[in-house]
């Protein structure tokens, strides 16, 4: 598995590790393990994904999970407050892959 592979499987993972009752900015503040207010009252830093990309900028997240997006893996519904949700495609490839990942 190459680099960009596993950082979309990681940003996959922690939509799903939060239960895809996440938004855009929230899930980028989960995988830079951000110590925001947001992320401490919703206990996602629990979340086995926090701060695994703390890496990469809040750019390359967001271009990242638009990537996704359009490799037909994650969607972001239309409610008022916009979550990412897991399509199958995106489960069946954590299924086969999620123990590949050093978290």
């Amino acid at each position: 598995m190459n680099r960009i592979e596993e950082e979309k499987l990681k940003v996959l993972l922690c939509v799903a590790k939060c239960k895809q009752r996440v938004g855009r900015g929230l899930a980028i503040d989960v995988l830079k393990g951000s110590h925001s207010v947001r992320v401490f009252n919703r206990r996602l830093q629990l979340n086995s994904a926090f701060g695994s990309l703390k890496e990469l900028t809040e750019e390359k997240l967001d271009a990242l999970i638009q990537e996704l997006e359009e490799e037909g893996m994650i969607v972001e519904t239309d409610d008022e407050y916009p979550r990412l949700v897991l399509t199958e495609a995106s489960k069946e490839l954590l299924h086969d892959h999620v123990g590949e990942l050093d978290l």
